[in-house]
């Protein structure tokens, strides 16, 4: 996928509010990539932009050196709040989408199982949204999304509904899933261990009309040691410019 040049305004009463101007950014294939920065910097608008679900003002994204201008099979989209049908079993949940693109009740049933077994979800098939733990929510989620078999897979503060004692766990379950599947994936967050425990390289956005601070690589081993050295002196660096991205420089 490709961002080229997207700049996002909002008008309201006759005023305009910039958002996002001229961004640029390339995610290569396989790569888990975190857009990062403060309330307002809009990367949500980026990622929603992503996803098809609305336009930029000017600019385009392109996947497969096609122009995004919907939403598609092609971008799985996880919300903060998973948004799983409630009156939907897991396997009902994780079978829609598939559905929806009718495939063959052999193939949904072959690609099913192989979700199931990925999301450690064996024996809870049945169970309804109400009945799942939050892992099990966000683990259900996240292969909803990847039923579809699509390229990309979009995740909008996908443990934002997670409270602070399971979210390092679930970052772990969730870091195990990827390297299961190794989809090129892009998640928004603010918050800063998230980003550095979870992706390959961190997009770091400013205040400033989505200004882009720095395309922070993290080169250290997976799974990542949050004790070592090498990952305290990671993560004072991206406070650091995290500190510089409130400021709107």
């Amino acid at each position: 996928m490709e961002i080229r040049n997207i700049s996002k305004i909002f008008s309201s009463k006759g005023e305009e509010n910039i958002v996002l101007q001229n961004v640029n950014i390339s995610f290569n294939k396989g790569e888990f990539i975190t857009l990062l920065g403060p309330s307002g910097c809009g990367k949500t608008t980026l990622l929603t932009m992503m996803a098809g679900f609305q336009k930029p003002t000017s600019g385009e994204i392109r996947l497969d050196d096609e122009i995004v201008t919907k939403p598609s099979p092609k971008k799985g989209f996880v919300f903060q709040n998973y948004a799983l049908f409630p009156w939907m079993t897991v396997k009902e949940n994780i079978l829609y989408p598939m559905k929806q693109q009718k495939l063959a009740r052999d193939e949904m049933e072959k690609r099913l199982k192989k979700l199931i077994k990925i999301a450690h979800l064996q024996g809870k098939e049945d169970l309804y949204p109400k009945e799942l733990s939050g892992g099990m929510k966000q683990r259900t989620a996240f292969v909803r999304a990847l039923a579809g078999n699509p390229k990309i897979l979009l995740l909008d503060e996908p443990l934002g509904a997670i409270d602070f004692q399971m979210r390092k766990s679930i970052q772990v379950q969730l870091e195990k899933l990827w390297q299961e599947t190794k989809i090129t994936t892009v998640m928004v967050t603010h918050d800063v261990e998230e980003a550095l425990y979870l992706s390959d390289r961190i997009i770091v956005m400013s205040k400033n009309r989505g200004k882009i601070i720095k395309d922070f690589k993290v080169e250290m081993e997976r799974p990542r040691n949050r004790e070592f050295d090498e990952y305290k002196d990671y993560k004072r660096e991206l406070e650091n410019l995290l500190e510089i991205a409130l400021k709107g420089v």
